[in-house]
């Protein structure tokens, strides 16, 4: 059996098994990501937090209504040994407060929170010949009411092959199933990538759904692109201005699903509702010492709806939201 750096084929594909379930920004801690991000020397805890506070913003159509939205978005893994593949567990967290104000004839149109939560557990598996086997199962719950709406409840499960072809190219195939998907939730879906470290200013990976790249074209500017099918963006331009001080400016596109018991009752029917989101971000990043990081960023969102259906496919908008100010602050810590 070949002695393959394993840290390095994966880093650059991690993010394609965690966006297959169409979550733009962050590292699935409760999916695959739980198990294939490359973990820091000695490493055993990992944990990030943001809290965004949005202005105001005012619902589009002939009844106006003001929402305040604001959302915390968490998530954190623990392993319990050293060694590559060992058991690990996770969690993620997106939580958004909304206070409405009810102008629609004094009832709001909104729930006064929605919430996904999930956790999960990882483990490599074993090898068949060359290809190394990691699977993860979770459990999450994405309403009004955690774990207390049984239509919110939801199954996530992952089983991951990834082929070496040396320190700096890989193939990985993935099953994915997330019930809480924002597309085809009810169908197992499989992924294919190749993943290709060219050296320490490019890498990339290529794929189904999934393709993503990071370029750094001269020190100290950074830049990424990845785009998850359908219609998922994000892109990031990062200067580095001290060795422990960043300033980047960012572009996503965002999606959220979950059921509310509050707007079926408004509807008259049963459908999942979805957040839309498109967001334009400038910030800092600050690493004060090695094993933690503070980000404070202002931006502009824009395109924001909630939409009631089954997935992306079809979609029903349920309110419109104008366009809006916001304020981000977020740390990380490893040990």
């Amino acid at each position: 059996m070949r002695n393959i750096g394993f840290n390095n084929i994966v880093a650059a594909a991690v993010v394609v098994l965690c966006c297959l379930g169409f979550v733009s920004e962050s590292f699935a801690q409760s999916g695959a990501g739980l198990i294939l991000r490359p973990w820091g020397d000695k490493q055993s805890v990992e944990a990030s937090t943001d809290v965004t506070v949005y202005d105001t913003a005012e619902t589009k159509g002939f009844v106006k209504d003001d929402v305040d939205i604001w959302t915390v978005d968490s998530a954190g893994r623990v392993r319990f040994s050293q060694d590559r593949g060992a058991l690990s567990v996770g969690y993620d967290l997106n939580y958004m407060g909304i206070d409405d104000n009810g102008a629609f004839l004094g009832t709001p149109v909104l729930p006064d929170r929605l919430v996904d939560v999930s956790f999960g557990v990882g483990m490599g598996v074993g090898k068949i010949g060359d290809w190394e086997l990691a699977a993860n199962a979770g459990v999450g719950s994405a309403s009004e009411d955690p774990f207390g709406d049984s239509q919110g409840i939801y199954a996530i499960a992952n089983l991951i092959a990834t082929y070496p072809i040396d320190d700096n190219m890989s193939w990985q195939i993935t099953l994915n199933y997330n019930g809480n998907r924002t597309f085809l939730p009810d169908i197992p879906l499989p992924a294919v990538t190749f993943n290709h470290k060219v050296n320490d200013r490019l890498w990339y990976s290529a794929g189904i759904p999934y393709s993503d790249i990071t370029w750094k074209p001269f020190r100290p500017l950074t830049l990424n692109v990845h785009f998850v099918l359908p219609v998922t963006l994000s892109a990031t331009a990062t200067v580095g201005i001290f060795d422990d001080l960043d300033l980047y400016a960012s572009y996503v596109n965002d999606i959220h699903a979950y059921h509310s018991d509050y707007i079926d009752k408004q509807r008259s029917r049963t459908d999942r509702v979805f957040f839309e989101q498109q967001r334009v971000e400038l910030g800092l990043n600050w690493r004060p010492c090695t094993n933690g990081s503070l980000t404070a960023a202002g931006g502009y969102a824009f395109g924001q709806s909630f939409s009631t259906g089954w997935d992306s496919r079809d979609l029903d908008t349920y309110v419109d939201l104008e366009d809006a100010l916001y304020f981000r602050v977020g740390f990380d810590i490893s040990f």
